[in-house]
Order: structure tokens, then C-alpha cells, then sequence
């Protein structure tokens, strides 16, 4: 059985990212495993007497030590098993939540190897349209068409557009529009673009930077 890791810490916690996994999941007959990092780096940060967090509401510092790091770990873990069990029920599929403790790229890099499919979360952005695009970063390799064959699954079970992006010289003959990008450009060009996916072979040596740049989760075939 084919295995998807979703990977989140306690700065990228995204229902989509999850969502995304469960209908991979289902499609592929895959195992999913949602991997939460508690972060070694929040833990140092928070035993520092003078780290505040600002309140979203009132914009005021408040404090910010290990009993409250503790508090917002376990209401967010509670949170992400809720999505994942009822997740569970509409898709039926496989699926566990794994709690690792590690910084969050050298963690996700280890539990890599062993899967099929990376699925990479960012911070919660705000509302998006309604049918964002799915963008597929395409180079002629056989990872780049896992990437395109699965983007596409994606988009048509939702509905929405598929956009492929390849690097110059690559002149894919294909139904969907494509956009030519230098490979060094793609993670700035997807800064810019609202999406519901980004697909890429995860050794693209921009994979790193999508996670930090794009505006959606990053899928790593």
C-alpha cells in the first residue's frame, strides 16, 4: 500500500493541506499519516523570559511561556484528530496521526524516504476564490508526471483549473494552458498566484522554498 505524509507543526496547521491527503487517499487506496512536529525551536523560544505573542483580537503583548506553548499544542493536536476522524468517515481511508518532536524541515526530510507523496502545509491564509487553480510544475521527468497525473485527478474531482508551469525548452503538447518559467523563478512566481495545490517532484531544487513561498499546500511527488 502506497503511504501519504501530511506534514504539520504548530505554525502550519491547515485543514486544506489534510483535506487534499484524505482525497489522494482515497484515490490511491494510500495509508495517510498525519505527521505533527512539536517544534524544538517553540520550546527553546518559549523558556526566554521576554518572549510575548501578540493577541490577534486586541493587538496587545502578552506573555508567551511553556505552560501557554503546552495549552495551544494540545488544543491544536485535539483540533487535527477532529479533522482527521471526520475526514476519515466521508473518505475511508487508513490513517493515523504520528507526534514527532524535531525541527520541522529536517523532520519531514527523515520521514520522506518512506512515503509516495509529501504533502507540505503553509501558514492559514485568508479567503480565496472559489475555484483557485491547481498549478503542476512540469519538466518531462517521470516524477513530473506522477505530479501531473495526480494535480489533475485533484482538478477535476473539484472543478477546478489546471495550470502547468515548465521551465524554458519544455514546450509540453497538452490540453491545459502552460506558463514558461526559469526552474530559479518558480517559488517568487507562486508568491504572487492564489492556487489550491502546487504539485512538484521533490527534486526540484526549488521544493525547499515552496512551502515558504506558495500560497497553498505544496505536494512533493
Amino acid at each position: 500500500m502506497s503511504r501519504i505524509i501530511v506534514a504539520f507543526d504548530l505554525l502550519r496547521i491547515q485543514h486544506r493541506a489534510l483535506e487534499i491527503g484524505a482525497r489522494l487517499a482515497r484515490y490511491r487506496e494510500a495509508e495517510l499519516t498525519v505527521l505533527f512536529i512539536e517544534s524544538v525551536e517553540l520550546q527553546r523560544a518559549a523558556e526566554l523570559p521576554f518572549v510575548r505573542e501578540i493577541d490577534r483580537l486586541s493587538a496587545t503583548l502578552q506573555p508567551f511561556g511553556p505552560e501557554r506553548l503546552e495549552r495551544l499544542g494540545r488544543r491544536r493536536l485535539a483540533e487535527v484528530r477532529r479533522w482527521l476522524a471526520e475526514l476519515q468517515e466521508r473518505f475511508s481511508f487508513p490513517g493515523r496521526l504520528q507526534i514527532e518532536t524535531g525541527r520541522y524541515p529536517e523532520t519531514v526530510l527523515e520521514w520522506s524516504r518512506d512515503n509516495d507523496l509529501l504533502i507540505l502545509s503553509t501558514p492559514a491564509s485568508g479567503p480565496s476564490r472559489r475555484c483557485p487553480p491547481v498549478w503542476v510544475w512540469y519538466d518531462a521527468s517521470e516524477a513530473a508526471q506522477r505530479a501531473l497525473n495526480l494535480g489533475r485527478q485533484l482538478a477535476e474531482e473539484q472543478g477546478y483549473p489546471l495550470r502547468i508551469a515548465a521551465p524554458p525548452g519544455v514546450t509540453p503538447e497538452l490540453p491545459e494552458p502552460v506558463t514558461t518559467i526559469p526552474e530559479a523563478q518558480l517559488a517568487d512566481f507562486l508568491a504572487g498566484q492564489e492556487c489550491t495545490a502546487v504539485f512538484c517532484p521533490r527534486n526540484h531544487p526549488q521544493a525547499a522554498r515552496l512551502p515558504l513561498r506558495a500560497r497553498c499546500p505544496v505536494l512533493l511527488v
